[in-house]
């Protein structure tokens, strides 16, 4: 009887000392922010695990990079990584830009950052939960796939390109205003493209002749549009359209990712934007062309890139949504952006 209790101890003790193997290959299915789900990039994680490291092989957006992970938690180490259970715990130090008064440039600040691992019962599903400094946790859910191929050809199915769609300008804010001018033009929105190491964030806004004197006017219920207290309902001409470009480093992972020698589309130079007006009616405007320009206007950053267009707007109405649809030299889907007045 002794032996049998020794026995059945050992065997509980060695099971709840058994840890967790990560090794497989998982495709990011959704995402979750303060515990709101999130659509998420599709991002296939190859992890190889030994006694000493766990080795992770990103791919997202045409772009793969590699980061190791030592399991020693030595303080030394960029990353301190460790197992606990059956987590892995990841826990480093990044650089994050906070803006400041009195100073040209954001500050940068050291901020811990930490991630967790954790995987289901059946080993199918991998939770990476991240908790930066400030007190946020965000959560990344993963599948387990049976092969990298697999996981490419679910990844492309669920890889669809959101159109960011913004509220109109005159409610952006919390001004109790019923009439708002736009003067010089308006914000039409923004969107990101996303990849392991590299990011870049694209800025739309309307601008031309018409918007001189244009004023939106809440009327109990309704929403109007007048110039010089005439009503307006409708362009009535070609307004401008210009796209910024503004890439930066991604570092809301941990980890030093080194890029491979796979091909990534291009993201800024030579891109191609199509066009089209949505309401009651559709109008497709298809390719548009642009003419690619530098603000000259920025003495203390360097100068903005951003894609000026020409867009036909005559009689088309105020209240028809504009979609933006932005490309890759060689055909590659980067972006959208869709909003109105």
């Amino acid at each position: 009887m002794k032996l049998l209790v020794t026995v059945l101890f050992l065997t509980g003790f060695s099971l709840a000392q058994t840890k967790a193997d990560f090794s497989g290959i998982f495709l990011r299915t959704r995402s979750e922010v303060q515990g709101h789900p999130e659509p998420a990039v599709p991002r296939i994680l190859e992890v190889k695990q030994t006694a000493d490291e766990v080795v992770v092989t990103a791919t997202q957006n045409g772009e793969t990079a590699v980061a190791r992970f030592r399991l020693h938690d030595k303080k030394s180490d960029a990353v301190q990584g460790r197992l606990q259970g059956k987590n892995l715990l990841l826990k480093t130090t990044v650089p994050r830009q906070w803006p400041v008064a009195g100073l040209i440039g954001p500050a940068v600040v050291p901020e811990s950052l930490e991630e967790k691992w954790e995987l289901s019962p059946d080993a199918q599903q991998l939770v990476i939960l991240t908790k930066p400094g400030i007190g946020i946790s965000d959560s990344d859910i993963y599948a387990r796939e049976p092969s990298f191929d697999a996981a490419q050809a679910a990844a492309r199915l669920a890889a669809t390109t959101k159109c960011e769609t913004v509220l109109p300008i005159s409610a952006l804010g919390k001004e109790k205003k019923t009439t708002w001018k736009y003067d010089q033009g308006a914000d039409l929105g923004a969107a990101f493209f996303e990849q392991i190491t590299h990011c870049v964030f694209y800025d739309a806004v309307l601008s031309g002749e018409f918007f001189k004197n244009l004023a939106r006017t809440k009327e109990s219920a309704q929403t109007r549009f007048r110039k010089k207290g005439e009503p307006v309902t409708a362009y009535t001409g070609d307004i401008v359209l210009e796209v910024g470009v503004h890439p930066w480093t991604c570092s809301e992972t941990i980890g030093e990712w080194a890029p491979t020698g796979t091909a990534r589309p291009e993201t800024a130079q030579d891109l191609r934007f199509m066009v089209r007006w949505l309401g009651a009616q559709r109008e497709d405007l298809g390719e548009v062309p642009s003419e690619f320009l530098h603000d000259p206007w920025r003495e203390a950053n360097a100068p903005a890139a951003f894609y000026r267009l020409q867009i036909a707007a005559k009689d088309i109405p105020l209240a028809d949504d504009l979609e933006v649809l932005i490309f890759s030299k060689s055909g590659d889907q980067l972006a959208c952006v869709k909003g109105h007045l």
